[in-house]
């Protein structure tokens, strides 16, 4: 049918990626297309579940969907910190640090804001900073909303 049936119609697809997951030989390759799939592409339907969780009454609580969508972001940053990629594991941070605002846990938000701005310092990565800084800058001039 026309109609958009949410999980259920991505069942297929995410079998099919498995299956052509598993087929790949280069755990390079492997790992990218899983960083691409598993946690890229998970991102804004997280950050989209979260506001409007803020908002919206719901069966499941606002900290466990928090926890659920921090799983693959937390794991991107300990696989980051373990193979030495400091970018990787800032942008995880940024994305922990996001996860957590839209939560309402704005402290622990900037806790992780504050980790990721660090990581990009060290790594002289000043794109990666300015980054944090318009982030910090769009937290503090739209207290309840943020961009997408």
């Amino acid at each position: 049918s026309a109609r958009w049936r949410g999980a259920e119609d991505l069942q297929q697809v995410d079998a099919r990626w498995h299956d052509l997951l598993k087929q790949a030989t280069d755990p390079q390759a492997q790992n990218e297309a899983w960083l691409v799939y598993a946690f890229l592409c998970s991102l804004k339907p997280a950050r989209s579940i979260l506001e409007s969780n803020r908002y919206a009454p719901s069966a499941v609580s606002r900290e466990q969907m928090l926890q659920t969508a921090l799983a693959t972001p937390v794991r991107v940053q300990q696989m980051a910190q373990a193979v030495g990629s400091p970018g990787l594991a800032a942008y995880a941070d940024r994305c922990i640090a996001d996860l957590y605002r839209r939560a309402g846990q704005r402290e622990t938000a900037k806790q992780f804001l504050d980790r990721a701005q660090l990581t990009y310092q060290q790594a002289k990565d000043m794109a990666g900073v300015a980054a944090c800084l318009m982030t910090r800058a769009d937290w503090q001039c739209a207290t309840f909303s943020t961009p997408s």
